[in-house]
């Protein structure tokens, strides 16, 4: 539940900042879930 809170403040957060910002904070967040979901798998 948490964390889809907080999925939800990151892309409310970018969609409401310009969009080279926004994509870049889709980039990091994509890229801390893929290496959380490596750790947990592995």
């Amino acid at each position: 539940m948490e964390t889809k809170k907080s999925i939800r403040n990151l892309f409310w957060k970018a969609s409401n900042s310009d969009t080279s910002s926004a994509m870049d904070l889709i980039e990091k967040t994509s890229k801390n879930l893929m290496s959380s979901l490596l750790i947990w798998i592995l």
